[in-house]
């Protein structure tokens, strides 16, 4: 059986709310759920078809895939699921009815969940739950009061109440009505009365009619599952810092953490589609709107081929990031703690001695473009002409300098002593390790610096993982390239050579008009090229686990299994955030692999990352 377990009275309250019921007279309707929920709530959740939704899953190829792998059968396997299973039968055999067949009737259409706070520290909950239909209202009551019977015996007697003309029922601290084939339940009886007035027409607004919840509202509702609306400043102990005490951490998120800071409302929104999951979130500050400190996290640019260029030569992932760094930089004892303000200054001298002695915060920064990319790729080692092992992929960072070619021989000059640390390194760790040569190379039209680094002899042994590293340089136009590898650098150039000497300033590209606005910061991750460099060092990362974690060579090698299994369900991940007009956005999107959902899916495919 299920068990006596704390829930017991919840379903005990839900069959009595169910079994004693009655329309007193014609039922209101309404479009949405959101518009019964009193509008001075603080947050609302509302969930679409969870009942369809989860049969479909269930009945769907992804759910078989997946209890095909090898963690899909772990976790079939597990005892923990075995007993709910049991459990789960002895419910269904108890009510009579399929667990599935409940969860359709009760909350498969729309269910919203909110919450409003009160003065003596307790919030009030209600649950509105749009059923099926009256008839599915009458066959989960008849189960539902089965179950609570067996557990409880018989039901305890109700208190009933009125509210214009409408029953409600009471049970220690639950309340509940039905308005037709809609069911509240909550443990405030004025919360139970407020939907009745707002359902009515007769008093409180709704949070559909709420001016604050509007502007958070989702615009489409074909593939929308869940939707999460909320007030923070009303959130008891809700305070985001003014100052971050990390300098990358404020780069990173200190815009986000600045409007949430001022934000009136905040939402967060799954859509669930045929090729993946779509999570957004939005924020909207209150009249005080964003302060102008944090500008410099929301830069004015041109929109750029490049990143859509890269993604199409296969990239493993990308970064790219759009600050305005000198006024960061100008406002950081705003935004910064004091500690972190000293790393700064730490950070800006190091700085100086890589621009050959230039002072960074006043000759390198204000030179400094708004936009930086991070790029991350597998390699062919066309050039090594031998795969090392282990594989390592190339990394790559990209920021503009308006005034590159002023700083080339400071760059060159840094270039050239990073590469003799390097080589001091080397012939620490090992005696007769490799050394660098810087090699001056070609690439178009741009000079690059690369380094070359001989093979042992045929016959030797394969070569190591520091000949995954050609560590390059390479100004093109108004762009700096530092590169991890020479092949990754080739890429690079290339893609920019396109863009001629452009330093994205100009008003219209091939005859259109290109309007500048807020940039967008962006994160890519393809799972194909990620599949592929953990496949091609599945034996290697399996001995470190065996190291790491005293476990043998099947053992790890299952783990590193697993995760090929779950990466081969998936195609990228994208992560997206900008601001429009005043509302800051954070949208998450998690694509399927189309292959996988047509039939063949990537476990068929070449593991190699150097097919």
């Amino acid at each position: 059986m299920i068990g006596r377990t704390p829930h017991t009275p919840a379903i005990a309250l839900v069959a009595i709310c169910l079994a004693t019921m009655t329309t007193v007279h014609a039922d209101p309707t309404c479009e949405s759920l959101e518009e019964w929920v009193p509008g001075d709530v603080v947050a609302y959740a509302r969930i679409d078809g969870l009942g369809r939704r989860t049969e479909g899953f269930l009945e769907s190829k992804l759910r078989r895939d997946f209890e095909a792998t090898g963690l899909g059968r772990a976790l079939m396997a597990n005892e923990k699921y075995a007993a709910f299973l049991e459990r789960l039968a002895d419910f269904e055999e108890t009510a009579g009815r399929g667990a599935l067949d409940l969860l359709d009737d009760l909350f498969g259409t729309e269910v919203v969940v909110s919450v409003r706070l009160t003065f003596i520290g307790v919030p009030e909950v209600l649950l509105l739950s749009r059923a099926t239909s009256s008839d599915g209202i009458v066959r989960s009551r008849a189960a539902l009061e089965k179950v609570a019977k067996m557990y409880l015996g018989d039901l305890p007697p109700t208190k009933k109440g009125d509210h214009r003309g409408r029953l409600i029922e009471s049970l220690g601290d639950g309340h509940f009505t039905t308005i037709g084939e809609v069911i509240a339940v909550s443990n405030s009886r004025g919360m139970i009365e407020s939907v009745i007035d707002v359902a009515e027409g007769k008093k409180l607004r709704s949070v559909r009619k709420s001016s604050v919840f509007a502007k958070v509202a989702p615009k489409a509702r074909e593939s929308l599952f869940i939707h999460v609306a909320v007030r923070p400043r009303f959130i008891p102990g809700f305070k985001i810092p003014e100052q971050m005490n990390n300098p990358v951490g404020s780069l990173l998120l200190g815009g986000l953490s600045g409007a949430l800071r001022v934000s009136e409302a905040a939402s967060l929104s799954i859509d669930v589609e045929k090729e993946g999951v779509i999570v957004r979130v939005a924020s909207v500050p209150d009249g005080r709107g964003i302060d102008e400190r944090y500008d410099a996290f929301f830069p004015v640019k041109m929109s750029s081929g490049l990143r859509s260029r890269l993604r199409a030569r296969g990239v493993l992932g990308l970064v790219q990031l759009h600050r305005d760094l000198g006024r960061w930089w100008e406002r950081a004892e705003e935004l910064l703690e004091p500690r972190a303000v000293g790393d700064l200054t730490e950070f800006a001298g190091n700085m100086s001695i890589f621009f050959g002695g230039k002072s960074f915060q006043d000759e390198v920064l204000p030179e400094l473009g708004e936009t930086i990319t991070f790029v991350a790729m597998n390699q062919s080692y066309e050039q090594l002409g031998v795969r090392p092992s282990p594989t390592v992929p190339a990394l790559a960072v990209m920021f503009d300098l308006r005034n590159a070619r002023a700083f080339g021989r400071s760059l060159k000059v840094a270039f050239n002593t990073i590469i003799g640390f390097i080589n001091i390194g080397l012939m620490q760790q090992e005696k007769d390790a490799p050394t660098m040569l810087i090699l001056p190379k070609l690439v178009g039209k741009t000079e690059c610096y690369t380094v070359d680094m001989g093979l042992a002899p045929a016959g030797e042994k394969l070569p190591g993982i520091e000949y995954n590293f050609t560590p390059s340089l390479a100004i093109v136009g108004s762009r700096v390239i530092l590169s991890s590898s020479y092949e990754l650098l080739e890429v690079l150039v290339s893609e920019l050579e396109k863009d001629g000497d452009s330093k994205q300033s100009g008003d219209s590209r091939k005859g259109k008009t290109v309007v500048a606005k807020p940039a967008r910061d962006r994160v890519l991750i393809d799972a194909s090229a990620v599949h592929g460099i953990v496949s091609e060092n599945r034996d290697f990362l399996a001995s470190n686990n065996m190291v790491e974690k005293g476990i043998d060579l099947q053992e790890a090698r299952g783990e590193i299994d697993s995760i090929l299994e779950l990466v081969s369900f998936l195609r990228d991940l994208e992560i997206v955030s900008f601001r429009s007009g005043e509302k800051v956005h954070l949208n998450f999107h998690l694509r399927l692999d189309a292959d996988r959902q047509s039939g063949s899916g990537r476990s068929a495919r070449t593991a190699s990352s150097g097919e």
